[in-house]
């Protein structure tokens, strides 16, 4: 059962000054600081702060390996000749992997029947994908069919609201998706 009676704390700051934590020093005892003390503190500070800064460098490192690493194995698909659904469900999970909050899909566009067909979707739920499969390429279809029927990018900050996913607003619901950016 611990109460403690002295209570010292500096705020941590990242390398931008932002802050990010404080580092506290408790004591049963009761107590006053020296000038000496905060000299202390302060270096202890500088210390934790070093080793945050050395952790977070090694987290960016080892994130940036796992992203050459992943775009290696797609780059490696791509020259073994290995089936091309396989090779851009790969690509969907390399954007998946840069972005964790997002899902990634690929349609293309049918060339004899001008409908949407969905190439890769790891991460969508198959109501949505199969709601997308044989739409026609037109502001209606999403934001999928309105940047192929436009030729430019489209981003629905509110799906639900917006007029390109007006016949998929169910499927965009039930999947708990709210926004969509197609190019």
């Amino acid at each position: 059962d611990f109460s403690y009676r002295f209570f010292a704390s500096r705020q941590l700051a990242d390398g931008a000054g932002h802050p990010v934590g404080q580092l506290c020093v408790l004591d049963e005892t009761p107590r006053t600081l020296a000038s000496h003390h905060y000299d202390v503190l302060r270096t202890l500070v500088q210390m934790a702060q070093s080793e945050l800064e050395r952790q977070q460098e090694a987290a960016r490192r080892r994130r940036g390996e796992a992203l050459h690493d992943r775009l290696q194995r797609v780059l490696q698909m791509i020259a073994r000749d290995e089936p091309i659904d396989l090779t851009l469900e790969a690509l969907m999970y390399l954007v998946e992997g840069q972005l964790p909050e997002l899902s990634a899909t690929l349609h293309w566009l049918d060339p004899t029947e001008q409908v949407l067909r969905p190439v890769a979707a790891p991460s969508v739920p198959e109501a949505v994908v199969d709601a997308t499969d044989g739409l026609p390429a037109d502001a209606e279809a999403g934001s999928i069919g309105a940047a192929v029927h436009d030729g430019a990018e489209v981003l629905d900050d509110d799906a639900l609201a917006s007029i390109h996913w007006t016949e998929l607003r169910a499927a965009m619901q039930k999947a708990g998706f709210t926004s969509s950016w197609s190019v």
